[in-house]
């Protein structure tokens, strides 16, 4: 209910339960932003596998970044 209320006035669901944004502000590429309204429609199981895979990408990028430099 609450996200499409706020879909409805085009704002984030931080920002129409604390007048602030959080997370749309920190993304600084639009189609992430896009991708993740989108799965954000998924149903929940999928929703967690992707976050599985998005942690997975993270940590293997974060080890790998101090054998690179």
């Amino acid at each position: 209910m609450l996200v499409g209320i706020a879909r409805a006035l085009e704002v984030s669901l931080d920002y129409l339960l604390t007048g602030r944004s959080y997370g749309a502000d920190k993304v600084k590429n639009p189609l992430l932003i896009e991708k993740i309204e989108e799965v954000d429609e998924l149903p929940g199981k999928y929703q967690q596998g992707l976050i599985s895979v998005l942690e997975s990408f993270v940590k293997r990028y974060k080890f790998e970044l101090p054998a690179s430099n």
